[in-house]
């Protein structure tokens, strides 16, 4: 397998990897920048068959100071984002506060 099969880099406007049921043995990594619209609390949430997590970052525009926000071994149905399974919390985040306009780290990594 050559570097174009394995691999791409592209814009996303969200973190959602192949659609539903469409194989399984695969990983998926999302790295970029998030930009909040207005300073506030955030809170971040995954859905994901069978484990995921969320890295972020605690300073704008750093790509090593970061924290794991989430790290679940549980899958959930498709898109059920706010779904808490086996009466657990680790698919949500908590809530962080993030400044208006400044570039935040995020990376999402799913394993199936």
């Amino acid at each position: 397998m050559n570097k174009e099969d394995s691999y791409t880099d592209m814009l996303a406007m969200h973190f959602e990897a192949s659609e539903k049921g469409t194989t399984s043995n695969m990983a998926n990594l999302f790295r970029g920048w998030f930009t909040p619209p207005a300073t506030t609390k955030y809170r971040f949430h995954q859905s994901c068959d069978d484990h995921c997590n969320l890295v972020f970052g605690k300073t704008p525009d750093s790509e090593t100071d970061t924290e794991e926000l989430i790290d679940t071994d549980h899958w959930v149905e498709y898109r059920r984002i706010t779904y808490i399974a086996h009466g657990d919390q680790d698919r949500i985040s908590k809530w962080v506060s993030l400044e208006k306009g400044k570039k935040y780290y995020i990376e999402a990594a799913h394993l199936n």
